[in-house]
Parts: structure tokens; C-alpha cells; sequence
């Protein structure tokens, strides 16, 4: 037993070494990058532990002391993706043309400039060297991109809370952790970047809608690190009259999910929460029957498809997900006015699924291409979305089975109709319901 725990001290210890020494070549390679590296020379062995034990620790998320807690796993997967989007994101110097992510410059550049600042009062005997190897820091600019960073990474913060939020169980939000006022000198907790996760539970109602008792979830949105039910007016729905400033809370049933999967597919479902809070934040279209309105869903500039929503009561409830060539559309509406196209024969053809025009070769027909710009639904043919895409699985050639139901003639090199069916693209066909 004795031998086994002198074993594991001894462990410990070369890790920690081995930290501690990429520390130091991680800092080494951006003191480089910002000024003269040669600065890492003047620090002693002293000042050099000063820095590894005042360095600034990486973003983190922890658990609250009370409350709901998330699991381990969870935990782990939100740390995760947190550092990578921090790692993939770019902060950039223009006037030095330097460029480095957000994650190293919020740990390593960032503790560099907290010791230049102090080190001329706290280091007299190498302090105008040191401080003279990084006149960047004296800039302006610098100062600037300190404060962007520090936004930038609330930000990211904000956008990792909205995907790991879910409309039917918690909204997830993230907290910095608040410093005891009484800590000690000693302590370094001032170091740390912790975030404290915490969650609300989803309130639900039972609504009457269409003669049956529905489930309905409320939307919550994190603003400002604050839980906030979802509200809109029906002044911004374009109404008019005595109630037009009262906001009406925001539900959403289900079936909207189980619409957005069936016709975008199942990442849409899981990054949910984006995708939806920002199409209920745009600026709604009446959908042709009173009280009844459609919230655009985009991917950029491009429409995928629009949230259908109607104010029953005193509420706005998002009752399903419509793919832009759907039925009900403006986009739906105009392909069934230039081509003839009913519900049924969308669902036949395939061409009510996002997959259809991802995985098929649509794209390179110039007459379907046209006709689907003309309609309004052409920036489908523009999204690169190879991840949907199985592995070594060809491009369906559908394009032909496509333009000949239509009546279409391609210019050149057109298939006989006859072999569209083994041609056709191989997606499962939804049921005809919206």
C-alpha cells in the first residue's frame, strides 16, 4: 500500500511537471508572436512559478453548489465543445497581422499582459526589459481586442447554452461564478474562468387545439443571463386594436420537432433550440388565415422553411414545422401554381425534404434550377451540407425522373423516363399530414 501511493505521488508529480512545461512553451511561442521572446529569458525560476500560479485558467463549466446538477458526461461534453469553439475561433490583430484563437489569447496572451503591466513595480531589476519586448501592449488596438475577446467568449457561452437547451425538458443558461468577498490573499480562485451551469425546467399546459386536450411547451430564452419566458406582441404580428402592445407567451407543441427531423433531419432537431429561437426573433408573414402566421427558418440568407403559428387565447403557439416547398408556403404555393405540384406529388418526387436537393443531382439540371429559383426556394441548390451525405453513397440521380414528371426537356444529354425509378433517390416517403 505504501509503495503504491509513493508511486502515485511520484506520478503526480511528473504531471504536474509536464503541465507546467508545456505551459512555459506555450507561452514562450506567443510571447514570439506579440513581441521578442528573448523576455522569457529575463524571468527566473521564481518569476516564472509567479506566472504558472497567477496564470489565467482556462473557461470552464462547473456545477452549482445547490440545486439541479448536471451529470459528469454532461459536463465533460459541454467543457469539450466549449474549448473547441474556442479553439476554432480567431482573434486577429490587423495592424501586426497576428493572428491566434480566441482560447490562446483568453489563457496565454492574456496573462503575459496582466504580468508586463505589473512588472516594472513588482520586478524593478528587469522590469523596463521586459516591458520593453511587447510595445503591443501599449496600444490602443490591444486594449480594443481585450474587451472583444471577453465578448466574444459570452457569446460563444450564449450559443453552447442554446444548444444544450431542449424545448420539452430545460433551458440551459451559464453563470460566472461570483468570488467571495473575504477570500483569502492567497487564494487564486480571481484566476479561474468558471461558469456555473444552471437549468430550468420546461413549464407545460394542456391546450384545447382542434377538439383535442395538446401538450404545449413554453419557449424560455436565456438574455442577459437571465431566464425569460418568451413573448411577442401582437403589434409585431402586424395586428391592429386595444390589445395590440399585450405580449402573448410563446408555446410550442411537439410536432414541431417531429416535422423539423422528418424534413430537415435529425441535426436540425438536436441544434433545435438555435435554429428556432432565432426564426420566432424574425419578423412573421400572415399565413393566409386569421391569427395564423409564419416565422421564417433560414440557414444565412437561405429559407429552409417557416415555424406555423396561431394565437389561441392568450397565447402564440408554434403548431409545426412547414419545409419550404410544403404547402402553405409562399415558396409552396408558387410551384404549385407554375408546375402543377399538390401535396402528394411533392411527397412522391421527394422534393418536400431538405435531403432531396443536398443528395441529388437537381442542381446540375439548368430547367429544374430555374424553375426552382423562380419560385423562391433556389438557395436550397446553394447549401453545402455534405455531412449529409452517407459515406461512399453516390449522388441520387433524380433530376431526370424529376423534369419528366413535369414535362420538362433538358437541353442535352437527357435520360429516357423510363429508367427513372432505379435512378430515383432512395429517401424514405413521410406521411402526406403537415
Amino acid at each position: 500500500m505504501k509503495r503504491k501511493k509513493k508511486n502515485n505521488a511520484i506520478q503526480n508529480k511528473q504531471e504536474r511537471q509536464h503541465r507546467q512545461n508545456e505551459f512555459f512553451k506555450k507561452l514562450k511561442q506567443i510571447m514570439a508572436l506579440l513581441g521578442d521572446d528573448s523576455a522569457f529569458d529575463l524571468l527566473n525560476k521564481r518569476r516564472r512559478l509567479m506566472i504558472y500560479h497567477t496564470r489565467i485558467r482556462p473557461f470552464k463549466v462547473i456545477n452549482p453548489t445547490e440545486g439541479k446538477r448536471a451529470s459528469k458526461a454532461a459536463l465533460q461534453m459541454l467543457n469539450n465543445n466549449l474549448t473547441r469553439l474556442l479553439q476554432h475561433t480567431w482573434v486577429e490583430l490587423d495592424k501586426h497581422q497576428i493572428k491566434m484563437s480566441l482560447y490562446d489569447f483568453s489563457i496565454y496572451a492574456e496573462t503575459l499582459f496582466l504580468f508586463w503591466r505589473n512588472v516594472a513595480r513588482q520586478e524593478p531589476d528587469v522590469g523596463e526589459q521586459f516591458y520593453a519586448c511587447f510595445p503591443i501592449f501599449e496600444e490602443e488596438e490591444f486594449d480594443a481586442q481585450r474587451l472583444k475577446v471577453f465578448n466574444t467568449v459570452e457569446r460563444r457561452l450564449e450559443t453552447l447554452a442554446w444548444l444544450f437547451s431542449d424545448f420539452t425538458t430545460s433551458t440551459t443558461r451559464f453563470v460566472k461564478e461570483k468570488l467571495e468577498d473575504d477570500r483569502s490573499p492567497l487564494d487564486l480562485s480571481a484566476f479561474y474562468n468558471n461558469y456555473v451551469v444552471e437549468q430550468k425546467e420546461v413549464e407545460t399546459e394542456l391546450l384545447e387545439i382542434g377538439g383535442h386536450r395538446r401538450t404545449v411547451f413554453q419557449v424560455c430564452l436565456n438574455t442577459q443571463q437571465t431566464f425569460a419566458p418568451l413573448t411577442i406582441t401582437p403589434e409585431k404580428l402586424g395586428l391592429k386594436g386595444m390589445m395590440q402592445k399585450f405580449p402573448l407567451k410563446v408555446f410550442m407543441q411537439k410536432h414541431v420537432l417531429v416535422r423539423m427531423e422528418e424534413r430537415l433531419g435529425k441535426p436540425f432537431v438536436d441544434l433545435g433550440y438555435l435554429y428556432i429561437v432565432t426564426a420566432l426573433l424574425q419578423e412573421p408573414l400572415p399565413a393566409g388565415k386569421p391569427n395564423s402566421f409564419l416565422f421564417p427558418m433560414t440557414e444565412g440568407d437561405i429559407r429552409l422553411g417557416y415555424l406555423k403559428a396561431d394565437i389561441i387565447g392568450d397565447k402564440l403557439v408554434v403548431r409545426t414545422f412547414l419545409f419550404v416547398t410544403n404547402n402553405g408556403t409562399p415558396e409552396g404555393k408558387k410551384l404549385q401554381e407554375l408546375a402543377g405540384l399538390a401535396k402528394l406529388d411533392k411527397a412522391y418526387l421527394g422534393i418536400d425534404r431538405l435531403h432531396t436537393f443536398i443528395a441529388s443531382d437537381i442542381k446540375e439540371h439548368q430547367q429544374l434550377r430555374e424553375l426552382f429559383n423562380q419560385v423562391g426556394c433556389g438557395g436550397l441548390l446553394q447549401l453545402n451540407y455534405s455531412w449529409m451525405l452517407k459515406a461512399n453513397k453516390k449522388q441520387g440521380a433524380c433530376a431526370d425522373r424529376l423534369a419528366c414528371y413535369l414535362g420538362l426537356q433538358q437541353a442535352a444529354g437527357s435520360k429516357e423516363a423510363n429508367n427513372h425509378t432505379e435512378a430515383s433517390v432512395n429517401i424514405e416517403q413521410p406521411a402526406a399530414s403537415s
